[in-house]
């Protein structure tokens, strides 16, 4: 069956706003600086691994800083919106036979819920992990455990390590660029980077012809 795998965080969730709201709140706690509306937009043209080089951020940190950000997000579930025109999007390719699934470092708790909200009966996998680093692995794990084809499979996220998880996959990849890395960044490594959800839709149909 021909499956369409999802980033969240940035991709289907428009969480890019409470992310500098939550490093400074606990920017104290992981001996970070705090940080301005500009420095967000500059870590847009950088990967997570150098965000993580460039503020000193230790692994120990960073595993802590990922289960509080899902805290905050719990917290503030009913605050987070989807993009515009996604939902209809993702009935439509449910509806034409498309299998869809969510990769994410977010918790399933959160995920259900937002999916429950925006895409009721649409989504039939979820696999979340801790770790930020082996989407690859996690992405290998779900064709294996679903018995997909890489031939079927197809992965969509907003960041440059979604870019190199699929490719470390097998899979083709589409980057949005709607969430937290900037087009310009991600059309350095991947060529195919879309605007709306009319065009994510219209890429998801042909790179599966």
């Amino acid at each position: 069956m021909k499956t369409v795998i999802f980033d969240f965080d940035g991709t289907l969730a428009d969480t890019f706003v409470f992310a500098l709201e939550i490093a400074n709140k606990y920017a104290a706690k992981y001996h970070l600086g705090q940080f301005t509306p500009d420095d967000l937009e500059k870590m847009k043209k950088l990967s997570l691994a150098e965000i993580v080089k460039k503020y000193k951020i230790s692994w120990f940190n960073l595993i802590r800083m990922v289960l509080t950000s899902r805290r905050e997000i719990t917290a503030r579930l009913e605050e987070i919106n989807t993009f515009p025109g996604l939902p209809e999007m993702m009935k439509r390719l449910h509806e034409e036979g498309y299998q869809i699934a969510v990769v994410s470092t977010n918790s399933k708790k959160n995920i259900d819920y937002f999916v429950n909200k925006y895409f009721p009966d649409d989504v039939s996998i979820i696999h979340t992990s801790l770790n930020p680093f082996n989407k690859d692995m996690i992405l290998r794990k779900l064709l294996t455990k679903f018995d997909i084809q890489l031939k079927d499979a197809l992965y969509v996220g907003d960041e440059i390590r979604d870019i190199d998880a699929a490719k470390g996959a097998g899979i083709k990849v589409i980057s949005v660029d709607w969430g937290y890395n900037s087009k310009t960044y991600l059309k350095e490594k991947n060529p195919i980077v879309v605007s709306s959800s009319k065009a994510l839709y219209e890429t998801i149909v042909k790179l599966f012809k």
